[in-house]
């Protein structure tokens, strides 16, 4: 996202801090909200199994937005994300974050730029046709909330 998108969505945000070695989110919780980092950097996790050791997905700083996923698709977090070192990050809660979408469908469709180059990423890596289906439904419902704003829109200006 831009730094157009970000002034806009830090409006609505909360600051929170986090210090090395604390949890920001955790795989299977709830999505509360979609969080942008503003400092430090975070490594992202996710366990296949519970009984399986966490794999390394990546390990993101400053500008990463994290947690959409979650708040897109209204499933569990599919990742633990945990500061590497101390971590400011903004949090935009789950209405605020539907809010914004609906009513900035730029904003919506640049989101749909995040998850392509994360889908990009996991091909390249080698990772399940799960998450391809999951992350391309994600974007059909994103392209279809934009559309959808985009039709009310037009309907109102004629």
């Amino acid at each position: 996202m831009d730094k157009k998108d970000l002034r806009l969505l830090a409006a609505s945000c909360q600051e929170r801090k986090y210090p090395a070695g604390s949890t920001l989110m955790k795989q299977g919780d709830t999505g509360v909200g979609l969080y942008v980092i503003t400092s430090g950097k975070v490594r992202v996790t996710r366990a296949s199994s519970p009984d399986r050791a966490e794999e390394e997905l990546d390990v993101v700083g400053v500008g990463s937005v994290l947690g959409e996923m979650a708040l897109l698709d209204d499933l569990p977090r599919s990742a633990t994300v945990t500061a590497l070192e101390d971590v400011t990050a903004l949090l935009l809660p789950v209405w605020e974050f539907r809010t914004t979408l609906q009513s900035h469908p730029d904003i919506a469709i640049r989101l749909l730029g995040v998850l392509s180059r994360r889908l990009r990423t996991k091909n390249r890596t080698g990772s399940a046709l799960f998450d391809f289906l999951i992350i391309s439904l994600l974007m059909l419902a994103l392209l279809d909330s934009a559309d959808s704003v985009s039709l009310q829109t037009s309907f109102q200006h004629h």
